[in-house]
């Protein structure tokens, strides 16, 4: 643990990152806390008081709804961590439609901040972007529709150039290090 701590303290991405007023600062925070909640879940699997590991699981979720109002890029590291603690837990108490229930509730109690959008647009602020007044303008703000489109994925450019890229951009400003 003390060597991600150093790994990704050091690396320029997240000091670039840490002064700006972005997303990245609190999807961050978003993601640490994600990440200690699996990990107690994790560490509770054996525990002889299933309720603890029920709760944490609801804990999961709430911050997930909330990082998911912050930046969809939460979704990138915690899918394989919900992945990964649905493999590790009993499927039979994971997958019982009470737990996906009130998992998706808590999920989105968090994402309810986005009912924010169309309250706030509704008093006509001096800047209204995306203006979610509509369903369609409120789901294109909800789901970045012109930062999706800007990414070009089917307009002819090679995929693996696209991966390429990618990789070279996270070599660059993690450190193979960090990768490794």
């Amino acid at each position: 643990s003390i060597l991600s701590v150093i790994l990704a303290g050091f690396t320029y991405s997240f000091w670039i990152q840490a002064v700006r007023a972005e997303v990245y600062t609190l999807s961050s925070s978003f993601f640490l806390l994600l990440f200690f909640i699996g990990l107690k879940i994790h560490a509770n699997a054996d525990s002889k008081i299933p309720s603890k590991n029920l709760k944490l699981t609801f804990l999961f979720f709430f911050p997930l709804g909330l990082g998911l109002g912050n930046h969809y890029a939460i979704l990138i590291s915690t899918l394989p961590a919900l992945a990964f603690l649905i493999i590790q837990s009993d499927f039979k108490k994971s997958l019982n439609p009470k737990v996906i229930i009130f998992s998706l509730l808590f999920l989105f109690l968090g994402l309810s901040i986005y009912l924010y959008l169309p309250l706030r647009s509704s008093l006509q602020p001096a800047f209204n972007w995306g203006n979610p007044a509509n369903l369609k303008q409120f789901l294109s703000s909800v789901f970045a529709w012109e930062s999706v489109q800007k990414i070009e994925l089917g307009s002819g450019t090679d995929f693996w150039s696209k991966i390429s890229g990618v990789a070279q951009l996270l070599t660059n400003q993690l450190g193979i290090l960090a990768i490794i």
